[in-house]
């Protein structure tokens, strides 16, 4: 009895270990390294960030990259808002208003996403850049 218990253990142990190796001999890109690549795929999106103009105008406090808004109160701002991307380039308007809801900065930019991966492994997002500067200049990235 105590033997059949046994082969079983064993038996779940192999196809556990063939697993693990496959896995880390996977993505390794033909440099010999046998790094394993990500399994999941990230968002594809492109974050518009006010941060260097907030910082530089006291009086901002809201930052809308087309229907979507958030605060710009908190010290440091948040991460901004991220756009969904669906390969074509965007065009987004971007908007920082101050308290009056009068606009500091209203421009339309035109962005797209590249490809971000690790080497040697497809891509897992494709992600983009807008960032309104210091300046107000609005640049994509």
């Amino acid at each position: 009895m105590a033997l059949i218990g046994h082969r079983r253990a064993r038996g779940a142990l192999v196809p556990a270990a063939l697993a693990l190796a496959f896995a880390a001999g996977c993505g390794g890109g033909g440099d010999g390294g046998g790094r394993a690549c990500p399994m999941i795929r990230g968002q594809d999106g492109v974050t518009v960030d006010a941060a260097p103009f907030a910082a530089a105008h006291p009086r901002a406090r809201r930052l809308c990259a087309g229907k979507q808004c958030v605060p710009l109160a908190a010290k440091p701002p948040g991460p901004g808002i991220t756009v969904p991307y669906h390969g074509a380039p965007l065009r987004i308007r971007v908007v920082v208003t101050a308290a009056d809801g009068s606009a500091l900065v209203d421009r339309t930019v035109s962005a797209t996403a590249h490809r971000v991966a690790p080497k040697g492994c497809g891509a897992i997002a494709r992600r983009g850049r807008v960032t309104v500067a210091a300046d107000g200049s609005v640049r994509a990235s």
